[in-house]
């Protein structure tokens, strides 16, 4: 499906009296990778209470009805791409060798545990771009139109905003 919403889930085991942090990613999503060319990508969650974290693929979400993205065969969410995916779900190393052109989106759920309890768990989606030729840099956006109320007092690369989930967030690229 080429037209849906994206969705960010958190989930959170509210029935202890634990106080949790969800863990952060201190890597930007891998968006671009190469035909014919392998590569491992790595999250980089840290958990700031220091809580084991357990990694897994999982199907992207597109409605916070619960509806996921349907796949075509032969892809799945452990088998994002044309050509070989490997997943370690104790590091959150997700190593693929693509074979064609395509575009793909890789959903992973990084669960939380204190003690062997489970106590939250957040979802980060990824598109994947396969390029055919890497020999340039992948495109950059730029120019992003600020005119829109966005917090200026951060880095010119981040951009934070809050919606009443009905009215969307309209803003060009460049």
């Amino acid at each position: 499906n080429t037209n849906v919403d994206l969705c960010v889930q958190a989930v959170i085991n509210n029935t202890n009296n634990y106080q949790n942090s969800s863990p952060i990613f201190t890597n930007a999503p891998a968006n671009y990778l190469c035909v014919n060319t392998p590569s491992c990508y790595n999250n980089g969650a840290i958990d700031p209470d220091g809580d084991s974290l357990v990694y897994s693929l999982v199907t992207p979400l597109y409605s916070a009805f619960g509806g996921t993205v349907n796949y075509i065969g032969p892809y799945s969410a452990i088998n994002p791409i044309n050509g070989t995916t490997t997943f370690d779900p104790i590091t959150g190393d997700l190593c693929t060798s693509p074979n064609q052109l395509q575009v793909s989106v890789v959903a992973m759920k990084i669960s939380e545990y204190r003690n062997g309890v489970f106590i939250g768990s957040v979802m980060r989606d990824i598109q994947i771009i396969i390029l055919d030729n890497c020999s340039q840099p992948p495109p950059n956006f730029s120019n992003i139109d600020t005119t829109i109320a966005f917090d200026t007092t951060l880095p010119s690369s981040t951009y934070n905003f809050c919606t009443d989930g009905v009215t969307p967030i309209i803003f060009t690229i460049n």
